[in-house]
């Protein structure tokens, strides 16, 4: 059975039950207002608990007057199956579960009479004249020790609950926030997984109404269910739990995008509000009459489109998709399958197999199994909401990963042009996850910039046709005799693996250092007070308005006589050698951390690799292909003054020496140098600069030279 024949099927079904209330509809149609859940008018009973408009809730369900007449054209009923396979749902995750109770002395959360629920503690274990379980809990309220006897219905654990516990249609205890309002813990029904689709986190449906999207740390279980989970709703929520869940993994929801116009209703009037923002279910409406702002779920019957469509399907009229006459589809059901909800723990990453110095290997397209399904591109304005379906992975998890497949994790493509002739070079284009096509790396700043995303940079992209963001595949991929998963123990921000394919011999043993090491009093100024801020809103993307930026381009006029205007970063890489240095932008600094001139202080990014060679001992190498000016790595070690240096230079050590000292290094770079002629500058600290990521202008002693033990 197919998408299409499973959503007719499920349809009929739907169709006869409601067509039984038929007649009942058709007298409320006549004599008074249709409903849609049982008598609940909002326009005359407020909800149970203070509503906020400002606050992130969302009010899912009510009984409401009927809007005026608008043309019911403007609902299409469409079905969009998220696969071609014919599974028939998640019947699964409808399985409520039962969990022990815990024993008596135990801390758990027991519900008051305001339908709060308080941390108590379990005194006894009794039965009623029926013979059911009973519990006696002690809480404190208004300072005074009460003790209340609830059913299991009524008790929840203390704890957060774990992610294998959670299903659709679970009674759980979740703590509610309101912008202006005490945090409170509530009950409610679960009403989404986890997805990528709603960043990860699940929908809980309250039982007075509200609805909020939270993390898993955030809930508890409720020990014991009914056998129809509804019976243990609030009467205002009840029936409408009841059809979520029988309809389930079908949901209607009305389909929208910011800035369009939606009837809503509002305390039992229905009024123009305008969509501002869309969060996976959830719509953010701004009413145009005051201004103000509430947030919905997508499938509330307060949404115009969605009432009409429930309307329908309860007189029994026809479910034939209507078109409108502009073909904007506004009611959508949406079909949620098992495959589509995240890992309950995180999955380890497959073992990724190297190319060694003899093997073949060739590179992995886009066609791969996994490629992110395209998407059609309507013409429109890029904002947030275009990619409010990708949500940022932790850190954890990414640290493993090629920098430049993180576009292709958030359901970003990267697709080679087609060639007008047999002579065209490949060209490459990324296409973003609304559909939109960039060609270039300005494209890509600007598109970064118009949706303000956070967890992508502009050097996560990459459009030369020589470098692969795919990892590639080995073919004779040889066996590991020893394998370090780190051996920077953690110090780094991505792990730098150790292999050795010849033998079983571990490297030489040494202390891995990730920053540089001030021994025998050597000091380095690292006063802010002589840093440089610039006071940049947009990334920092106008060197000539970047305070910092411009330390870097006029440092150039003492090699090449005059300033050069793009010295520095372009798009976060170096496309050329400035032996006068690179300033970038601190801590201090008004730009964010997406700036174009932050770099080396975000760290090791790559994947290094350190390897055993078979004639030439330990090297290192990066296990992806490194676009060109990209940063690799910080070169870290020990700090000597000049003395020390020698000394140890003399001993023969297998040791590598470096040049701290700027105006000694800028100087010998200038035209006529001559190293007999002492320089005019005062050696005493004070003056000299090097540049180190971060931390920017940087005071060292005359010279000084870093030591770097070779392996």
């Amino acid at each position: 059975m197919g998408p299409d024949d499973y959503t007719v099927e499920f349809l009929k079904e739907k169709q006869e039950k409601l067509i039984k209330d038929r007649k009942e509809a058709a007298k409320l149609e006549e004599g008074s207002t249709p409903s849609t859940s049982k008598a609940y008018t909002s326009s005359t009973t407020p909800p149970p608990r203070a509503f906020s408009k400002k606050s992130t809730t969302t009010v899912v369900h009510r009984q409401m007057s009927a809007p005026a007449k608008t043309s019911t054209e403007t609902v299409e009923l469409i079905e969009i199956p998220d696969d071609d396979s014919g599974e028939e749902g998640d019947e699964g995750s409808k399985v409520i579960k039962n969990f022990p109770c815990p024993p008596k002395g135990s801390f758990i959360l027991a519900k008051w009479k305001d339908n709060c629920w308080f941390k108590g503690g379990l005194v006894d274990i009794i039965k009623d004249q029926k013979g059911q379980e009973k519990f006696k809990v002690r809480i404190q309220r208004d300072r005074d020790m009460v003790q209340i006897i609830v059913s299991g219905t009524q008790i929840a654990s203390i704890h957060s609950a774990k992610s294998s516990e959670l299903t659709i249609g679970q009674r759980v205890v979740a703590l509610f926030r309101e912008e202006d309002g005490d945090d409170c813990l509530y009950a409610g029904v679960i009403a989404e997984m986890p997805m990528t689709t709603n960043h990860g986190r699940y929908l809980v449906f309250f039982d007075d109404g509200y609805v909020q999207y939270m993390h898993r740390k955030r809930i508890h279980l409720v020990y014991q269910n009914s056998k129809n989970v509804w019976d243990d709703v609030e009467e205002l929520m009840s029936e409408f739990v009841k059809d979520y869940l029988e309809q389930y993994p079908f949901r209607p929801l009305v389909r929208v995008i910011a800035g369009i116009e939606v009837k809503t209703e509002f305390q039992g009037k229905w009024l123009k509000a305008k969509v501002m923002e869309v969060d996976s279910s959830l719509v953010l409406m701004q009413y145009t009459n005051d201004a103000q702002k509430e947030w919905l779920y997508r499938g509330s019957t307060r949404l115009e489109p969605v009432y009409r469509f429930v309307m329908m399907h309860r007189y029994g009229q026809d479910v034939t998709p209507i078109r409108v006459q502009q073909n904007v589809k506004r009611v959508e059901y949406s079909l949620i399958k098992p495959h589509q909800y995240l890992p309950d723990e995180p999955e380890e990453d497959e073992e990724e197999e190297e190319v060694g110095e003899d093997q073949k290997s060739e590179p992995a397209t886009d066609k791969a199994k996994d490629r992110t399904e395209k998407t059609q591109f309507e013409n429109h304005a890029c904002i947030a909401s275009c990619v409010s379906s990708a949500w940022p992975l932790e850190p954890g998890k990414l640290s493993n990963l090629n920098p430049l497949m993180l576009p292709h994790v958030y359901g970003w493509t990267r697709e080679m042009m087609k060639p007008h002739s047999a002579k065209d070079r490949k060209r490459f284009f990324t296409k973003t996850p609304c559909g939109k096509s960039l060609r270039s790396m300005e494209d890509v700043d600007m598109y970064l910039t118009e949706t303000k995303i956070h967890y992508l940079a502009v050097d996560h992209f990459d459009f030369s046709p020589f470098v692969f963001t795919l990892p590639r595949k080995s073919k004779n991929t040889k066996q590991y005799y020893l394998e370090y998963p780190d051996i920077s123990n953690g110090e780094e921000p991505t792990p730098v693996v150790c292999v050795n394919e010849f033998d079983k011999s571990p490297p030489p043993q040494f202390k891995y250092v990730a920053h540089r090491k001030e021994l025998d009093g050597n000091k380095i100024n690292l006063d802010p007070g002589f840093l440089v801020c610039c006071d940049c809103t947009d990334n920092c993307q106008d060197k000539s308005k970047c305070a910092c930026q411009q330390l870097t381009i006029e440092a150039t006029k003492v090699t090449s006589g005059s300033a050069i205007p793009d010295a520095g970063y372009v798009h976060r890489r170096l496309l050329q050698s400035f032996p006068t240095g690179v300033y970038e932008c601190n801590h201090l600094c008004k730009c964010s951390s997406q700036c174009h001139n932050r770099v080396v202080q975000n760290g090791l990014q790559l994947r290094l690799q350190v390897f055993k060679t078979e004639k030439k001992g330990w090297g290192i190498r990066c296990s992806d292909d490194i676009p060109k000016g990209a940063f690799v790595c910080v070169y870290s070690g020990h700090i000597w003054d000049e003395e020390e240096a020698n000394v140890r230079g003399q001993q023969g050590r297998d040791q590598y020496f470096a040049e701290l000292d700027h105006i000694e290094v800028v100087e010998k770079i200038k035209e006529g140098y001559e190293s007999g002629v002492e320089s005019d500058f005062d050696y005493n600290g004070s003056d000299s600069e090097e540049y180190a990521g971060e931390e920017g202008s940087e005071q060292t002693s005359k010279n000084c030279a870093s030591s770097y033990d070779r392996m």
